[in-house]
């Protein structure tokens, strides 16, 4: 709400409800597809014009995502009776997180099932009234409700999936000095890394044959170079972040030497019966990576 005060300044106010917001009761879950139970169209509550899609798991109109990343379709639809549940299903082509949500101007309840299975159900988090999910997908049939929570009118359907990975650092790892924390992803407009809550952009677009044959291309990786010891000692979270959704995340151990950046430092060490026994390591601090790393193999 805005307001003006005495002095012809303009205000804002809030309140926040204590009453506790419930989702309606969920659609039927999605039989065993397949036989030609699934297919485009159709539905009763309605005619054809108004109600496009099945109102069953049986009946649930086939979605087609595109053929390349980042897997994305859009659909409209219609709820019309305030009962109405429309169901939708595709495959998804690889493993990865799966961004569904609904816009328009109607409120809208989302479920989504994999194998049988529920993996998501939300009444908001999109724009306006919307509903939003991000859940991790298998490979494999998706089927897809969207419900009303008691309101008929317009909305598009619009899926995408993203598929990447958080490569560095690893879950639970121990950091120290500087690296680079790292992964890939098939298709973004931007990746940012979350540091304790604070995003910071990626570089994006880096050369990586080894996801050619999943993402149809090689220009997928991205990666940001970090002073671990800026955090201090203890346990730290990174959030890899696509397009604002989250792809992945770590728990870190930071280990510091007390300084955010030691100078004139010199320092050797030896590790015996490392890689395997009878060999020795011979480790040499290097500065510009407030490290130490190999410099002999014996």
């Amino acid at each position: 709400m805005r307001y003006i005060d005495s002095g012809g300044t303009s205000k804002e106010a809030a309140t926040v409800s204590a009453r506790r917001v419930t989702l309606p009761p969920p659609p039927p879950p999605p039989g065993v597809l397949g036989g030609g139970g699934s297919r485009g169209g159709g539905g009763s509550g309605g005619s054809r014009v108004q109600d496009r899609h099945g109102n069953s798991s049986g009946q649930a109109t086939r979605v087609q995502l595109g053929r390349s990343a980042p897997w994305g379709s859009a659909t409209p639809g219609q709820l019309n009776p305030a009962s109405d549940a429309d169901y939708f299903t595709f495959t998804a082509p690889q493993a990865g997180v799966l961004v569904v949500e609904t816009t328009g101007p109607t409120a809208t309840v989302g479920t989504v099932w994999q194998a049988g299975v529920e993996v998501g159900r939300a009444a908001g988090g999109g724009a306006g009234q919307n509903f939003r999910l991000s859940v991790p997908v298998a490979a494999g049939p998706v089927v897809v409700a969207v419900t009303g929570n008691g309101r008929t009118g317009r909305y598009t359907l619009e899926t995408r999936l993203v598929v990447g990975y958080l490569e560095n650092p690893g879950p639970d790892s121990f950091q120290s000095g500087i690296g680079v924390i790292s992964g890939w992803v098939c298709a973004a407009e931007a990746v940012t890394i979350g540091i304790n809550g604070v995003p910071q952009p990626a570089a994006y677009g880096t050369a990586r044959s080894d996801t050619a044959e999943v993402c149809g291309d090689t220009d997928n990786g991205f990666g940001l170079l970090f002073n671990w010891n800026l955090l201090g000692d203890g346990a730290h979270e990174v959030v890899a972040v696509v397009d604002g959704t989250e792809l992945g995340r770590a728990t870190v151990r930071v280990t510091t030497l007390g300084e955010e950046f030691v100078r004139e430092a010199v320092g050797e060490c030896a590790v015996e019966d490392f890689p395997v026994p009878g060999e020795t390591v011979t480790l040499e601090w290097q500065q510009n990576q407030q490290n130490f790393v190999i410099t002999t193999v014996e």
